[in-house]
């Protein structure tokens, strides 16, 4: 796959997302794709990056997505589309493919005028359907992650491409290092003298487990890295994974951890866990040490969450998670700190 570039007017930046009206995304796509031009464009979601629906009266519809500044370089997106399209020709499981651009590339470039800095962007196919969400989901469908979960794994192991791919690693010292990648969960809102105490605890905690289960050589690799309920949908019993954006090296069991993103309270959280664990075990083995270090996993996603939640209050989801975060992630460490300290 190569790219493509255009030269593009538009108007000032931030470091975060492009501000770029939808009639100037339209006038972008019809100069870039071989799509209706009478498509509509809607802004759908701002987080790590832009989002947009792409329908057309005629029936065509899409999902344009226009990567934030600064967040992955062209090597890492590269990366990223060249595990959707090995997943896709193998056949293990329904993702979103990309579209090609008139010029058959699948990453499309964005150069400002006067400016040293570039914007890809991708089109990929529309997968109907609906998310999942807090409202709806049950310990089946955390059997159902289970299974996918176990796949993409198994995909992993077999594909002799994933080790040399341009990806983020999601490990301890890029959760809770010097320079973590979503930011320092100490710089999120709200965080008190008495939380930042308990969570200090849970974080050196963490390491020294972590840390000890990692010496034993166990399951690492390419994982999503981000299969939360908003990346999930489902139409007629078929579940879709979308947006690979995320996806890194890490500890396969990590992905469990996704899985409960702002779900850790829920009162049925160990049934989903133990679904999940069954519906992988339908596909994979799962020794007890990877079992065990479930709640750990969950508990690092969190401090990573808080910190996510802190340095992107630009966006409409963080925003709203803000005032409560810290607080919630407070009492789930300290009942990690009870029950595995």
């Amino acid at each position: 796959m190569k790219t493509g570039k255009v030269n593009f007017q538009v108007n000032p930046i931030n470091h975060m997302t492009l501000k770029l009206e939808d009639h100037q995304i339209k006038n972008i796509i019809l100069s870039l794709w071989e799509v209706p031009h009478d498509i509509c464009v809607q802004l759908i979601n701002v987080s790590e990056n832009k989002t947009y629906e792409v329908i057309s009266p005629q029936g065509f519809k899409a999902v344009l997505r226009v990567n934030r500044l600064g967040y992955r370089n062209l090597e890492q997106i590269q990366a990223e589309l060249d595990w959707i399209e090995a997943l896709s020709f193998s056949g293990f499981m329904k993702v979103p493919k990309a579209i090609k651009g008139k010029n058959v590339d699948f990453i499309q470039v964005l150069d400002y005028p006067h400016l040293r800095q570039k914007n890809s962007m991708i089109l990929f196919e529309y997968i109907n359907g609906i998310n999942l969400s807090e409202e709806t989901i049950s310990k089946d469908h955390f059997y159902v992650l289970g299974t996918i979960a176990a796949t993409l794994h198994s995909h992993v192991h077999n594909w002799q491409k994933a080790n040399s791919l341009a990806r983020d690693h999601w490990n301890l010292d890029s959760i809770l290092g010097a320079r973590p990648i979503w930011g320092r969960w100490q710089d999120a809102p709200n965080i008190t003298q008495e939380y930042q105490s308990i969570l200090n605890q849970v974080a050196t905690h963490l390491i020294n487990k972590i840390s000890r289960y990692h010496s034993t050589n166990p399951p690492y690799g390419l994982i999503h890295a981000d299969m939360r309920l908003a990346n999930i949908i489902v139409a007629n019993n078929e579940f879709t994974l979308i947006d690979f954006d995320d996806c890194g090296f890490s500890w396969f069991m990590y992905d469990f951890a996704a899985s409960l993103s702002f779900l850790e309270l829920h009162e049925e959280r160990e049934d989903f866990k133990w679904s999940w664990v069954d519906g992988y075990r339908s596909i994979n083995e799962l020794s007890s040490d990877n079992i065990q270090i479930l709640d750990s996993f969950v508990m690092l996603r969190r401090l990573a969450l808080l910190a996510w939640v802190g340095s992107h209050l630009e966006s409409d989801e963080p925003k709203l998670l803000a005032d409560n975060f810290a607080h919630d992630t407070a009492i789930l460490a300290e009942q990690y700190l009870m029950n595995h300290g």
